[in-house]
């Protein structure tokens, strides 16, 4: 069998694809090799195998789920969320982690503290200041793209979609502008014993991508394989993990962490360049480091705390109070006060650090906390005839949505590819993050 399989039926390996490697694989010794895999300890999170028929291909999309609000009253069961501005007013007053934000005008402590709370327990915030689209798509301007796909073949964390998602989207790029030439596309995928994703590999070709960016120039980088949460080193995640990728060799070269990313691939870059970049893998909410993250309504995550967890506790103390367990309802308020206070404290921080004059959108497969799925979805082939093949669901959400409509506002985009997931009975949530907080309606263009 030839491989990779070539367009038309009878190609494509069954039931699985991506599975077999090539004759000769892995590599010997030489360019391009890499260190055989050992045995892990503890293998990366599989990512989740088998996605469910898409119920109809024109389906509207659906409400996001994060509309919802687990904060409303149900039944007897107290709002909290009183209390909560209470508290972190009180904090704020005796002048305790008490940040500035630009963004919060003039507003006194407790109307502040109010809006904080509404930001995060989904309510959405008013008044929110956003920067115009600083990006001129011009055809003086170069378009330059990275792509990398791992399969990690013959490992006990084998993938199958993602040498398809970089085939995808190299598809994608090309019918928009792109160019398949050296100067202007790196593809590095684990088929390619010429052009393995080792460590080293992707560093150097991270900064192939943004050198010499001038204002004007697309660039676009494109990542399907593995992501993981470590522990963060440098004290400036909220949750205290960062999120990584892991290169082909990350038994021997280590992970690529999102601080390494955002340095090598935002840092450099100037007022006017745009940077579009997608993270297919586990755990890559913020794969980027980036300081401003959609939520559902076009507005910005203020901080980078979970909202379900702020919902949940404020729901448990209601249900305390409700029983007359006043004492440990108001010990759990003033607990999330402060931690609420301090996530607040790390964004400031991050913000000031990480906020790029360049225009630099990430889109992730899932949330920091969340896996992505690698599964089949239905597509058909040259003979028009119905073949299974396996993909990253983000990688195909995007194309497929923009295959659909190709004229797309962010805020359009990014939720009409979560209603494409959804529709897969699925939990993970794609986001968008950005470089500075651009208006949800500027429309998406590479």
């Amino acid at each position: 069998m030839n491989y990779p399989p070539q367009p038309g039926m009878g190609n494509y390996p069954q039931p699985q694809y991506g599975a077999p490697p090539p004759v000769g694989y892995p590599p010997q010794p030489g360019m391009g090799s890499y260190p055989p895999q050992q045995p892990m300890a503890n293998p990366p999170q599989q990512q989740q195998q088998q996605m469910p028929q898409q119920s109809h291909p024109n389906q509207p999309p659906q409400q996001d789920p994060q509309q919802s609000h687990p904060t409303q009253n149900k039944g007897n069961v107290p709002d909290m969320k009183k209390e909560l501005v209470h508290e972190i007013s009180a904090i704020e007053a005796a002048g305790a982690l008490n940040p500035p934000d630009t963004n919060k005008g003039s507003a006194s402590p407790p109307q502040q503290a109010a809006k904080l709370v509404d930001e995060m327990t989904g309510d959405k915030p008013q008044g929110y200041q956003y920067y115009k689209s600083n990006f001129k798509n011009s055809e003086t301007g170069k378009k330059k793209a990275l792509l990398i796909g791992i399969n990690y073949f013959q490992t006990p964390f084998e993938l199958k979609g993602c040498l398809n998602d970089v085939k995808n989207i190299k598809e994608f790029l090309l019918e928009r502008g792109f160019k398949d030439t050296p100067e202007t596309m790196t593809v590095l995928t684990d088929d390619n014993p010429q052009r393995l994703p080792l460590r080293s590999n992707i560093i150097s070709a991270c900064k192939w991508l943004v050198e010499g960016a001038q204002p004007g120039d697309s660039l676009f980088f494109h990542y399907s394989g593995h992501g993981e949460q470590v522990e963060d080193k440098n004290g400036d995640e909220v949750d205290g993990l960062d999120e990584t990728i892991l290169p082909l060799d990350f038994k021997k070269s280590g992970y690529i962490v999102d601080d390494e990313l955002h340095e090598l691939m935002v840092r450099p870059l100037k007022e006017g360049v745009r940077l579009t970049a997608l993270f297919d893998s586990c755990h890559s909410g913020t794969a980027l480091d980036l300081p401003y993250i959609f939520k559902w309504d076009g507005t910005y995550h203020d901080i980078g705390l979970s909202h379900h967890l702020v919902s949940q506790t404020l729901v448990e103390a209601g249900a305390e109070a409700l029983q007359g367990d006043t004492v440990n309802a108001k010990t759990k308020i003033k607990n999330l006060a402060k931690v609420i206070l301090g996530a607040k404290k790390k964004a400031s921080v991050l913000r000031k650090k990480n906020t790029s004059p360049a225009e630099v959108l990430m889109i992730s497969g899932c949330k920091d906390e969340q896996n992505a799925a690698d599964g089949a979805v239905v597509e058909e082939d040259y003979d028009d005839v119905e073949v299974k093949k396996s993909t990253g669901l983000m990688s195909y959400a995007l194309v497929a949505a923009l295959k659909k409509k190709p004229q797309q506002t962010l805020l359009e985009l990014i939720t009409n590819m979560r209603a494409l997931i959804h529709e897969r009975d699925l939990p993970q949530k794609p986001q968008l993050s950005t470089s500075h907080p651009i208006d949800p309606e500027t429309i998406f263009e590479i």
